[in-house]
């Protein structure tokens, strides 16, 4: 009865001089440093803007709807070879320089991703002055559903020293411009679900034209102001540690969109296909456009260059009126409301569009 309980204790004693040996061999191996980076790595892009300020008009409301302008006066001794600019608003924008628009956005992305744009704007300059004229509007709680925004804001860096005159700051000045005021639409209206922003009224009794332009007056206009106060207004790469507001920015990585005004049936390979009915399309050599022989308030022409895209057409006909096509669509019936459908099929798809009288 006794022997069996001496047995287990001896077990046991062995097991614990077994532990402190380990111990003691442990504690006299060298000990190895975990491994730590020498600096967090960056993953700033190069050539981010960080020292420029995102701006605004004074009395901006940072969230509602608005549609701003911004100028800066740029002297140059000589026109320069590179005049590389990084730039960017919230929710979008577009650039001017002498009264050319030179580049538009920004491409998609999230407060986390928030892309920039990279324009060499040295074929726009001259020796001189030169002025630099932006637009940016803010859609507001109005915004579409995949505008991503935290407020109204512009920003436009330079890429060198050479370039950071250029620099958004309190050298710009900047105007809230009045002519503007949305035409909201809703899920009701649509009677379906709606994901566009809205429409707009534009009063031209308000509007200043030529803002863009070396020839306007801007001095009625204030100095902008940064859109936070306090030092929060600077550029934040992604990757910032403490970054002083919520946009981080990343370089666009897909490439800018291309405009360019064609005449009808330049490049054009024919036409796409017959019109719904059966009226056929011919070549107008006065147009030079795939036309049906329809009366002519019904004209229509889809001329096919082979490049991936959208065509958006305009026409000028007699009497001074504009016509432009917004969207193909298949026409509405008893049962259905129109449908755009897929874009690349145009048979028995209307063209619509709106007529504005130019006098």
């Amino acid at each position: 009865m006794i022997k069996q309980p001496a047995r287990v204790l001896k077990a046991l004693l062995f097991a614990l001089l077994l532990t402190v040996q380990a111990v003691g061999t442990a504690s006299q191996a060298p000990r190895r440093r975990p491994h730590r980076p020498s600096r967090r790595p960056s993953t700033r892009p190069a050539h981010a803007p960080v020292e420029a300020q995102w701006i605004v008009p004074p009395g901006t409301d940072p969230f509602g709807f608005g549609v701003y302008h911004f100028r800066k006066t740029l002297e140059l001794a000589e026109r320069p070879a590179r005049f590389v600019v990084h730039v960017t608003a919230d929710n979008r924008y577009q650039l001017w320089v002498n009264g050319e628009r030179v580049v538009w956005g920004p491409a998609r992305g999230d407060l986390n991703h928030w892309r920039f744009e990279t324009v060499d704007l040295a074929p726009h300059l001259r020796a001189g002055r030169n002025i630099l004229a932006a637009v940016v509007w803010n859609y507001g709680e109005l915004a579409p559903e995949s505008q991503v925004t935290w407020r109204t804001g512009f920003l436009l860096q330079g890429n060198t020293k050479a370039e950071q005159a250029a620099n958004t700051n309190e050298s710009w000045k900047a105007a809230r411009n009045p002519a503007y005021a949305p035409i909201p639409f809703t899920h009701a209206q649509m009677r379906g679900y709606y994901v566009v922003g809205p429409g707009e009224r534009v009063d031209g009794a308000k509007f200043p034209w030529g803002w863009e332009t070396a020839g306007f007056s801007d001095e009625a206009w204030a100095t902008a102001v940064p859109v936070v106060p306090d030092g929060r207004a600077g550029g934040s790469p992604r990757g910032s540690q403490d970054a002083p507001n919520r946009w981080l920015l990343v370089q666009r990585t897909i490439p800018l969109m291309e405009e360019r005004p064609e005449a009808d049936g330049v490049g054009a390979t024919g036409c796409r296909r017959e019109r719904a009915g059966g009226v056929p399309h011919r070549q107008d050599t006065a147009h030079g456009a795939c036309w049906n022989k329809g009366p002519p308030a019904h004209r229509s022409g889809l001329p096919d260059d082979g490049l991936p895209g959208a065509r958006v057409q305009r026409r000028r006909r007699r009497g001074g009126q504009d016509g432009y096509a917004e969207a193909l669509y298949t026409p509405s019936t008893a049962t259905s409301r129109p449908d755009k459908g897929d874009r690349n099929e145009v048979e028995g798809r209307n063209s619509s569009a709106t007529m504005t009288h130019r006098g």
